[in-house]
């Protein structure tokens, strides 16, 4: 990174700081849970309006027929992440805290009503991540043009992501953020290297 300045990291949730899926207990013993998340999850670009908020959860189960309550799926949700602490990959947001000690972070994110709800607010996050961007808040995703990023820009005031640096599992993200003057790092099996790290 240009003169080691690095004013500001931005983190990807899924596949980056989250290690879990929705649900990954409940909807496998649970048969109301599992077909709700079935239906959810089986159309690619269902989920991705669920990400734009243009279904919400409560829709989707609506349309789904599964046999529980939204009480009782949110139950289900918060029985499988009971804390932000159970399923993040601390081992990775040490590592780069240790290279970075002093750099803001924040959270951008393609993400669901349930991920701004049950999660985003949780005291841990709020105390360890200066802003949390999510997609549903705002109706567009990071590849839309324009979208999440550009909503990011203008919410802190930047005309371009110079001097900060991006981790996401996508290469097409992390493009798109390098494409916006940010340095960007892809992050694969939930994690990066030290020395990639090393050489920002």
């Amino acid at each position: 990174m240009q003169g080691n300045i690095c004013r500001h990291i931005f983190w990807d949730w899924h596949g980056v700081l989250g290690t879990k899926k929705f649900w990954p207990r409940t909807s496998k013993v649970d048969e109301a849970v599992g077909a709700f998340v079935h239906y959810a999850f089986l159309e690619p670009d269902r989920i991705k309006d669920w990400m734009r908020n243009v279904h919400t959860t409560e829709t989707l189960l609506h349309a789904s027929g599964a046999h529980i309550s939204q009480t009782g799926l949110y139950d289900a949700f918060r029985k499988d992440w009971p804390t932000a602490e159970a399923v993040i990959n601390a081992p990775l947001l040490q590592k780069v805290r240790t290279q970075f000690p002093y750099t803001p972070f924040s959270i951008i994110t393609d993400n669901m009503d349930v991920f701004d709800d049950f999660v985003a607010s949780s005291p841990f996050l709020q105390r360890e991540f200066k802003h949390i961007f999510t997609s549903a808040q705002i109706g567009r995703l990071k590849e839309d043009r324009p979208g999440l990023f550009e909503h990011v820009l203008a919410s802190l005031g930047l005309d371009s992501f110079e001097h900060t640096l991006f981790l996401d599992d996508s290469m097409a993200n992390c493009q798109r953020f390098m494409a916006l003057g940010g340095q960007a790092l892809h992050v694969t099996n939930q994690d990066v290297s030290s020395e990639s790290l090393s050489n920002l």
